[in-house]
């Protein structure tokens, strides 16, 4: 075997080749290439195996090398779980102060995006809402415009007043019908607001009925030879009054099924951001801590691990003392090879 050169070739390098890629130390790296840790230094001082510049542990003397490198170096990895450290050794010891840090400020921004994303939403529903109100006050002066105006229209012929009694006991159970169909799917206070305007509604409805009664019998006989004239002109007034009111309250089902739709949107948007945010969090926490225990345990095996390959190194060169006292003309004492486990 060729005396080892005692010009120092070593090779630095500080970044990872890939996602694949992690650090291991010294000792873990003979472990799972399975040869003796005195190779791979010999290894790094020969510049056949790139190794970390800046050291970790307590005394800054454990030093890594990058697992990529290790078949490059005719070290190939014959056991990826001999390892000391197990999966430790895959964290990037010195860049943890980094990553907490940059943990933490992701934390921050989480948690203001969630903030102004709930007030945006806040300000969104309260300018739905106050829509709403006012496009059913709007819509329900206009039907109450309307059946003043029918109610002059017919206040004077019975007849009139018969058919127009038949087609709003038919237009309310129709009317009925839709409105407990959008209610159902509304929520509690849009329901409390439709619920009391279509009492109003009915109210106002039955009074204008009474009324009518009684001021068609006072003047049915004094309009009974207005009748055929104006009847013909009143039937077409009030289809086309039933359409324009059929129209309006179409329209608005139609916007209150929008509106009741953009609701559940921002409710289910309320709900992700919230829970995005809580469990973004949750796992930041975790991380961090998890990364902490890891430091220790890793601070701690180190330790442990020095003291033992202090305590085996006076114990082999004891050893070697006492049998092989004999050594090479550059002083040098000849390796004693091993056979691989």
């Amino acid at each position: 075997m060729e005396p080892t050169p005692n010009k120092d070739r070593t090779q630095y390098v500080e970044e990872l080749e890939g996602q694949d890629d992690y650090w291991l130390s010294i000792t873990d790296a003979s472990r799972v290439c399975r040869v003796q840790d005195v190779s791979i230094r010999r290894a790094i001082s020969a510049g056949r195996l790139p190794v970390r510049k800046q050291g970790a542990g307590d005394n800054k003397r454990t030093r890594f090398v990058r697992a990529s490198d290790l078949p490059r170096a005719n070290f190939p990895i014959l056991d990826s779980g001999a390892a000391i450290t197990s999966d430790i050794r895959k964290v990037d010891i010195l860049d943890i102060p980094l990553q907490i840090k940059r943990l933490t400020q992701l934390l921050t921004q989480i948690q203001a995006t969630q903030t102004l994303e709930l007030g945006h939403i806040r300000e969104e529903l309260e300018a739905i809402q106050q829509g709403t109100q006012e496009q059913i006050k709007q819509i329900l002066g206009a039907l109450h415009e309307g059946e003043e105006a029918t109610t002059r229209r017919f206040i004077t012929l019975e007849e009139a007043q018969k058919a127009l009694a038949l087609h709003e006991q038919q237009e309310r159970e129709a009317m009925q019908g839709r409105w407990q169909t959008t209610l159902a799917e509304m929520g509690q206070q849009q329901t409390r607001r439709i619920e009391e305007i279509v009492t109003q509604w009915r109210a106002s409805l039955q009074g204008a009925e009474t009324r009518l009664q009684g001021q068609v019998q006072q003047t049915e006989e004094h309009l009974l030879s207005r009748f055929q004239a104006d009847l013909t002109a009143l039937r077409k007034e009030f289809e086309e009054s039933k359409a324009a009111e059929t129209r309006r309250i179409d329209a608005l089902i139609r916007q209150i099924e929008q509106e009741r739709s953009s609701r559940k949107d921002f409710e289910q948007i309320m709900t992700r951001v919230a829970t995005g945010a809580d469990a973004a969090a949750s796992e930041a926490k975790a991380t961090v801590a998890t990364l902490v225990d890891l430091l220790e345990a890793e601070r701690k095996a180190r330790l442990a691990l020095e003291e033992r390959l202090s305590r085996l190194e006076a114990q082999e060169r004891a050893r070697a003392s006492e049998t092989q006292p004999a050594k090479k003309p550059d002083g040098r004492r000849r390796k004693v090879t091993e056979p691989s486990a």
